[in-house]
């Protein structure tokens, strides 16, 4: 138990290590997280009682990290989407000033 609560300690690294933007790599990570959860939280019942204690913290210590990693993306993502937005609102204004530059350009409708 303690080797694949290692494992998923270097695989939560990992994945804090892996930009947004690299979304294929961060999915096989995530998925590994947690195929590597399920296995420790299926495996906490064979475990006699004083080993199910520390086994069960180092899970909500996974958790927890699982936590920081979605806030991070959640941030992340929401940043990707105002530049987006940002930069869609840029070419909106670049079109109508070219629009106001050309002959006939701007026409107004409402």
């Amino acid at each position: 138990m303690r080797d694949l609560s290692e494992t998923l300690e270097r695989l939560e690294r990992e994945m804090r290590a892996v930009p947004t933007e690299e979304g294929d790599r961060l999915e096989v990570l995530l998925r590994e997280r947690a195929r590597l959860l399920k296995i420790l939280s299926h495996g906490l019942a064979e475990l006699p009682e004083s080993e199910r204690i520390e086994c069960y913290e180092r899970l909500l210590e996974h958790y927890a990290a699982g936590q920081r990693l979605g806030d991070r993306l959640r941030q992340e993502r929401a940043l990707l989407v105002e530049a987006w937005g940002d930069s869609t609102r840029e070419r909106q204004l670049l079109r109508m000033f070219d629009a106001v530059e050309q002959p006939g350009g701007l026409i107004e409708v409402g």
